[in-house]
């Protein structure tokens, strides 16, 4: 228990000094290892869900609307542009007509990079036609890739380092 009036710790017996800095590090650290943990259980979500998708079925689509889309995002004070691919398609399965718009099994990533967004754009030109896997319990469930997002690769990066930040500071 801490001792007010001296500013010690009395961890398993053994006496900490507390400066001035102590508390915050300690928050700090915790905070780290929550942030990691929250990354870590997400990541995990999202990784489960692409594994559930890879013997998804494949229909034939129609590439009918393709645009990078920009949207303020942040702070009035300090407002930052984000952008993304919107790819629209229609695609057929048993006889009925599906519209979908997700590109990528992980998820979309929002980007402050218009090439980003302007490669996935060039990729699905309107009109072209291209593979779309579908949820055969509900088909209106659909995307185009079957690789993780780029979120996913930047999520990892950042639980590692939340994780390894969380652990360094005991």
């Amino acid at each position: 228990m801490p001792e007010a009036a001296t500013g010690v710790w009395r961890s398993r017996g053994t006496p900490a000094i507390l400066t001035p800095m102590s508390e915050p590090i300690a928050v700090m650290g915790a905070l780290w290892q929550v942030g990691g943990g929250a990354g870590a259980a997400f990541y995990v979500y999202k990784l489960v869900g692409f594994a559930m998708t890879r013997n998804h079925p494949q229909a034939v689509g129609r590439v009918v609307l393709s645009r990078v889309r920009a949207e303020s995002s942040g702070s009035y004070q300090r407002p930052q542009r984000v952008r993304a691919a919107q790819v629209e398609y229609e695609y057929e399965v048993a006889g009925r007509t599906y519209r979908g718009d997700v590109i990528d099994a992980g998820g979309s990533l929002w980007t402050s990079s218009p090439a980003r967004a302007e490669e996935v754009r060039r990729r699905y030109p309107e009109g072209s036609v291209v593979a779309v896997y579908y949820d055969p319990a509900d088909p209106r469930r659909a995307f185009l890739e079957r690789s993780p997002a780029s979120l996913l690769i930047v999520l990892s990066g950042c639980v590692a380092v939340c994780v390894a930040g969380g652990f360094m500071r005991g």
